[in-house]
């Protein structure tokens, strides 16, 4: 993502990693795919920025595909690892855009509220968020014999002793969960998309047994597994 914002024009961008997880060698096959496929990167970009910006971009890419490091500080990203995405010690009304990708489905819920708490102090007046969350059972990315809501048959116990580690950590939230919480935090909610699990409908319709703590929720917050949500600072 930060090399798609640099393509897109920006000027810099900053990526938070609590771990440091950054492989210069599957980076450095990314770069040589997009530099290889100019003309396609081109096409896909045109509407994003002007011409003259994407050319100088993908020149730069071009001549600094094969030295990852090189190319990220050319490009001017910004890579914190391992960091705190609460505490980044960035300038106050510095961040035009707040992203994440299938990623704060991995982070505890007091750890999101501060991330999120704290951003606001970062984050210009004007700023748009976008969120995209996996609200799926991950495992069952590779385990097709179980549900997209497995996960939720399980006491928090139970998931800790299965999920409590830095690889498969998953916390579990519900829509509404998410949602509250950023209505607490005085964020506006501008747009919605979720994506509405048809098979894990069935399955609860069929009597597939979630554990109690999700008694509260409702069918559909229960079987949502894709929430993509836009937010905007409300005013003081």
């Amino acid at each position: 993502m930060p090399v798609d914002f640099f393509l897109s024009g920006a000027k810099r961008a900053v990526t938070v990693d609590l771990y440091r997880r950054l492989d210069y060698n599957i980076m450095e096959n990314g770069l040589f795919y997009l530099a290889k496929n100019r003309n396609l990167i081109e096409s896909l970009y045109s509407n994003k920025t002007n011409s003259i910006i994407l050319n100088e971009s993908l020149n730069l890419l071009s001549k600094y595909w094969f030295t990852p490091r090189q190319f990220i500080k050319m490009a001017n990203i910004q890579y914190l690892a391992q960091a705190d995405a609460a505490n980044t010690n960035l300038l106050n009304d510095s961040i035009d855009y707040h992203i994440s990708t299938n990623t704060l489905e991995h982070i505890p819920y007091e750890v999101i509220r501060n991330i999120f708490f704290k951003a606001k102090r970062i984050l210009k007046d004007s700023v748009i968020a976008i969120h995209f969350i996996d609200m799926s059972d991950h495992f069952q990315h590779q385990d097709n014999s179980i549900c997209r809501i497995n996960f939720l048959r399980f006491s928090d116990n139970d998931w800790s002793k299965i999920a409590g580690n830095q690889f498969a950590f998953c916390n579990r939230l519900r829509v509404n969960d998410y949602l509250n919480l950023f209505n607490e935090l005085k964020f506006n909610i501008v747009h919605i998309e979720k994506i509405i699990d048809e098979n894990s409908m069935n399955k609860i319709q069929d009597g597939f047994k979630i554990n109690k703590k999700f008694n509260s929720y409702n069918i559909e917050d229960i079987c949502t597994t894709s929430l993509k949500v836009m937010l905007r600072k409300k005013d003081n």
